[in-house]
């Protein structure tokens, strides 16, 4: 929840892109309308934590090798 939290009271919802096998991405209005937060490595002590949790699952990795976490958000009638 806190998490959920920090990113409504930080604008950082972007709309959803769509990524390529190439790399590159694009925003596509009639297939993707969700919207995103990027959240940067060890942005705030609950995302240094999850982040933590995610490299030991993975057997002890680095966590700064790990892809930055998203949230994804849907309102209604979003795909």
């Amino acid at each position: 929840m806190i998490l959920i939290c920090y990113v409504y009271r930080n604008p950082m919802f972007v709309r959803s892109a769509i990524v390529q096998a190439n790399g590159s991405s694009f925003i596509d209005d009639n297939y993707r309308t969700s919207t995103t937060a990027y959240l940067r490595h060890r942005q705030i002590s609950i995302i240094k934590c999850i982040e933590q949790h995610f490299a030991q699952f993975q057997g002890n990795i680095n966590p700064l090798n790990l892809e930055p976490l998203q949230i994804i958000r849907y309102e209604n009638n979003q795909e």
